[in-house]
């Protein structure tokens, strides 16, 4: 986790997306009058909607104790057709959860775990941001999910 210098008196709260110009952060899990605590998608108890972004495939990536994402429940590969994931593919949030804004970078695909036993196959993920050097955030405030834009007055 990390702790940000803004809180509920700068209008942080709970369960908000943190992101960086590189990418997504984590997730806004505690706030005070003046700190925000943030989940970061490395943390092993972290889950995105995940997409990959050549193939439209989805899959739920999670965070691990070694600070790598895997990307789980990405269906098999169809005989005759491109792969679902290969290294080097983009994968960007979904925006199929009411939890993170669509199309924010999560990584790019290092390695493709296969079996032809299991009905999925999964992916190890290199995060896009670099959580060792990160300085500055941005906190999305204004996103509303799918189902509540829909029905929200135009501004």
């Amino acid at each position: 986790a990390i702790k940000l210098d803004v809180g509920q008196s700068h209008g942080v709260a709970m369960r908000m997306t943190v992101a960086s110009p590189r990418g997504l952060v984590g997730q806004v899990v505690r706030t005070t009058e003046h700190w925000s605590d943030v989940l970061l998608i490395t943390d092993p108890s972290s889950a995105v909607a995940g997409r990959i972004d050549r193939s439209r495939e989805a899959g739920m990536v999670f965070g691990s104790p070694s600070g790598a994402l895997v990307m789980r429940y990405i269906p098999q590969d169809r005989p005759d057709t491109p792969p679902n994931v290969q290294v080097g593919d983009l994968v960007y949030t979904s925006g199929q959860s009411e939890r993170f804004a669509p199309r924010l970078l999560i990584g790019q695909v290092d390695q493709v775990r296969q079996s032809d036993f299991e009905t999925f196959q999964e992916a190890v993920i290199r995060p896009s941001v670099d959580f060792n050097a990160l300085e500055t955030v941005l906190i999305i405030t204004e996103w509303l999910p799918p189902e509540e834009a829909e029905t929200a007055p135009a501004r």
